[in-house]
């Protein structure tokens, strides 16, 4: 009678658990192993930074980058889409990525050129091209081969939809009516490159900024569960006067730093411009974020055998190096992950 109450106690309580979580049998094809992490993940395409992620983005969390401009915001966005696409490529429904642009920098041909060097399996070289041009020009397939890639790149850029929102209310109208679209097309990934720029377009006051991103926020963390995707944003920056800090990677951790700096005065110090900045969107938008990420630079000293990876620093004889820091995470510590910007895009 006993072992008859407990068999059915368990079984009650393997079909609760059943009903709680999340299937993650949409990220599983007959010929595809996934593992459980994985499924609950989406890969940045950057192996030490997936690492330092516990896997890389969370599905239905919201991850923001912040940095300066020009310091590899955007690239690592491209980064994220082609992993997603390429990731997921032999599943049985193919991946999408809808891509809001607000600064208007996304640009199909670095898309692809990324594409071609991270992927290169996925493109035809040369050779194959000349070969096969000259085997299909009875077929009139000239048009297509002189692109020199294969089927894939439409393909590619057929599941990557850009939007290009024109003001806070748009984005926000364009958000509440995207659960269908996310759905029908099998979105696994959302960007939103960047989050500020319309804010700081229209000059909303600090108590708007709050209502607005606060919302957006909500809505996209609503579509992330419901729809099972991951929310990738970028974030800009403000300088800010203050004292320059003594900031040396080959000293104390830079993160420990960074996180203190930030907690005293809100604020981060970048070697290469020799300023300090604050991320915009203020503490409404941090408390909104799962994980921060802050691209910035440190100085480095000269040492034999210094990587590429690293930039000339004429003020001190040194180099300053690229480092993105994990401020804020639930399930990760706190790290830096040094990087550069090449034609593969972000490289760790």
């Amino acid at each position: 009678m006993a072992n008859t109450l407990m068999s059915t106690r368990q079984n009650s309580i393997d079909m609760l658990e059943e009903r709680a979580l999340p299937s993650t049998s949409s990220y599983h094809s007959s010929t595809t192993s996934v593992s459980i992490h994985n499924a609950a993940c989406i890969s940045t395409g950057l192996e030490l930074l997936d690492a330092k992620l516990c896997h890389g983005l969370h599905i239905g969390s919201i991850t923001d980058v912040s940095g300066p401009p020009g310091i590899g915001k955007t690239q690592l966005c491209l980064s994220c889409v082609l992993s997603t696409f390429f990731t997921f490529s032999d599943t049985a429904k193919k991946p999408s990525i809808l891509y809001f642009d607000t600064e208007l920098k996304f640009d199909s041909r670095r898309l692809l050129e990324m594409a071609q060097h991270r992927y290169p399996e996925h493109f035809w070289s040369d050779t194959q091209i000349v070969e096969r041009k000259e085997r299909e020009r009875e077929r009139e397939r000239d048009d297509d081969l002189e692109k020199g890639v294969c089927t894939g790149t439409e393909e590619l850029l057929a599941h990557v939809h850009v939007r290009r929102p024109t003001s806070t209310s748009s984005l926000t109208a364009e958000l509440e009516n995207l659960q269908v679209f996310l759905m029908m097309n099998n979105i696994r990934l959302i960007v939103i490159d960047s989050m500020a720029t319309l804010t700081r377009k229209e000059m909303l006051s600090e108590k708007e900024c709050s209502l607005v991103v606060s919302k957006q926020a909500a809505i996209l963390l609503k579509l992330a569960a419901v729809c099972r995707c991951a929310i990738l944003t970028t974030n800009q920056v403000v300088t800010v006067s203050r004292a320059r800090p003594v900031q040396e990677m080959d000293s104390i951790a830079p993160v420990a730093k960074v996180n203190a700096e930030l907690e005293e005065t809100d604020s981060f110090w970048d070697e290469s411009s020799r300023t300090h900045y604050r991320p915009c969107l203020g503490l409404t938008w941090f408390h909104c974020v799962t994980v921060r990420i802050l691209m910035t630079t440190f100085s480095k000293r000269e040492q034999k055998g210094t990587s590429a990876t690293t930039e000339t620093n004429a003020n001190n004889g040194g180099f300053t190096q690229r480092v993105m820091l994990l401020s804020k995470s639930p399930c990760a510590m706190p790290c830096c992950v040094p990087f550069a910007v090449g034609m593969r895009g972000i490289i760790t």
